[in-house]
C-alpha cells in the first residue's frame, strides 16, 4: 500500500524572533496536482473560511497610476491578436500573449457634478456616484472579491500606495476633500480602506508575525543595527525545514528567501515619507523606487498566500510629481501639469517618459509573477492597469 506523508500546511511559516515569514507554494503542500476549484470546493472554502487546500489559488490585483497615458501612443491602430504594439505597449512585449488592451470604456459616473480630478480614483472600482454626502457611492470590485477569496487567508485584501494619505482637513480640489482623492479601495459608503505607503510597514505585515506596530519597527530597527536580515533570524526554522523537502521545493524555497532579501534591502535604502504628505510630496524621496517596491511586495504577499486581493495605487489623483529621477533635476514641472500638455511636444514627451516608466516596471513586475514556480499549481492571477 503507498502511504502518503503528511502535506505541510499553506499556513506553516518560518518563524524567528521577530520573524514570520509564509511560505511559497511547495510541492510538499499537495498530495495530488492541482486543478481549478470545483464549485463545492468554492462553496466550502468561502461558507468556512478553510483554505485552498489542493485547488489552484485565483488572485485579484489592481494597479492604479495617475494622469493617463499619451493617447497615440497607448491605444492601438487596430484590432485583432496581431494588433500593433504602440509605443507605449512595446514595454509590455514580452507579456503580449499574456493581457488585453481594453478601449472605449468610460466611467460616467464621475460626469454630472464635476470635480473630476478629485473623484477618479473614488468611483475608479466602484462605478458609482459619490456626493459629499455619501463619500463614497458604493463597495469597489477589489473588495467584492475580497469577501470571498479573503476568507481562505491571513489578510482578506491589501491596500497598497506610493504617497501617505493627504491630512483630513485639506481640500483636493475646491470645496471636495482628500478623502475621495487618496483611495480607491471602499468597503462601503462610508469606508475607504486607507492604503499603505510605508514599504517597512507592509514587510513587517507580511514577515513581522503577531508582532505589534511598535514591536514590528523595532525588530526591524534591531536588523538594521545588526545588518541582519529577517531570513537571517529564521534560519534555523528555514534549515529543518529544507532538510524535509524535495530537491525541487529546496530550489522554490531558496529563491523565495534571496528575494525576500533583495526587497528588504531594497526597502532599507529608502527614505520613510511623513505619517501625512502634502499635496506634492517632497522630491528628495524618490517615489519611483517606492514603486518598484510595492510592485515586489505585493508580488511576495501573492505568493505567501498571505492574500489573493490587491490593490496598489501610485499617488493619487492629480499626482504633481517632478520625477527628479526620470526626468532630471531641472525639470520643474510636476507630472499632473506635463500630462496637459495641449500639443507642447516637450511635456508631451516628458509625460510620455513618465509612462513608459511606469509599464516597464509594470512588465517587470509580470516577469516576477511568471517566474514563480508553483510546480504544477500554476496560480490563476487577474491584473488591473488602470490609470
Amino acid at each position: 500500500m503507498h502511504h502518503l506523508r503528511r502535506k505541510l500546511s499553506r499556513r506553516a511559516l518560518l518563524r524567528g524572533a521577530g520573524a514570520a515569514l509564509g511560505l511559497p507554494l511547495l510541492d510538499a503542500m499537495f498530495q495530488a496536482g492541482c486543478s481549478d476549484p470545483t464549485p463545492t470546493e468554492t462553496r466550502r472554502v468561502v461558507e468556512r473560511g478553510t483554505g485552498w487546500p489542493s485547488v489552484r489559488p485565483t488572485r485579484l490585483v489592481y494597479i492604479v497610476v495617475p494622469n493617463g497615458f499619451v493617447g497615440e501612443q497607448w491605444t492601438p491602430p487596430d484590432e485583432g491578436p496581431a494588433y500593433t504594439l504602440t509605443p507605449h505597449l512595446q514595454n509590455l512585449a514580452a507579456h503580449r500573449a499574456d493581457f488585453t488592451v481594453l478601449s472605449g470604456l468610460s466611467n460616467l459616473v464621475i460626469d454630472a457634478l464635476g470635480a473630476y480630478h478629485t473623484r477618479a480614483l473614488a468611483t475608479l472600482l466602484t462605478c458609482t456616484a459619490v456626493d459629499r454626502q455619501r463619500v463614497s457611492g458604493g463597495v469597489s470590485i477589489d473588495q467584492v472579491a475580497a469577501s470571498y477569496l479573503g476568507r481562505a487567508t491571513a489578510l482578506p485584501s491589501l491596500e497598497l500606495g506610493t504617497t501617505p494619505p493627504h491630512a483630513v482637513a485639506l481640500s483636493c480640489d475646491g470645496a471636495w476633500g482628500c478623502l475621495w482623492a487618496d483611495n480607491i479601495a471602499w468597503a462601503g459608503p462610508q469606508r475607504p480602506m486607507p492604503k499603505d505607503a510605508d514599504p517597512r510597514s507592509v514587510f513587517n505585515r507580511l514577515f513581522g508575525g503577531a508582532l505589534g506596530v511598535h514591536e514590528a519597527g523595532a525588530a526591524w530597527q534591531l536588523r538594521q543595527t545588526r545588518r541582519q536580515s529577517v531570513i537571517d533570524f529564521a534560519l534555523s526554522d528555514a534549515n529543518r525545514l529544507r532538510t524535509s523537502l524535495g530537491a525541487n521545493d529546496r530550489v522554490r524555497l531558496d529563491q523565495y528567501l534571496s528575494h525576500v532579501r533583495e526587497v528588504e534591502i531594497a526597502i532599507g535604502r529608502q527614505q520613510q515619507l511623513p505619517l501625512t504628505d502634502v499635496m506634492a510630496p517632497t522630491d528628495s524621496v524618490d517615489l519611483t523606487a517606492r514603486f518598484e517596491t510595492m510592485l515586489d511586495l505585493t508580488a511576495l504577499a501573492l505568493q505567501t498566500d498571505r492574500t489573493q486581493v490587491v490593490s496598489l495605487a501610485h499617488g493619487f489623483s492629480f499626482f504633481n510629481y517632478t520625477y527628479p529621477t526620470l526626468l532630471g533635476a531641472a525639470n520643474q514641472d510636476g507630472h499632473h501639469k506635463l500630462s496637459h500638455y495641449s500639443g507642447d511636444p516637450g511635456s508631451r514627451d516628458l509625460h510620455a517618459t513618465v509612462c513608459n516608466w511606469e509599464l516597464a516596471a509594470f512588465g517587470r513586475f509580470l516577469a516576477r509573477m511568471k517566474s514563480i514556480d508553483d510546480g504544477a499549481r500554476r496560480c490563476s492571477t487577474t491584473r488591473w492597469w488602470c490609470s
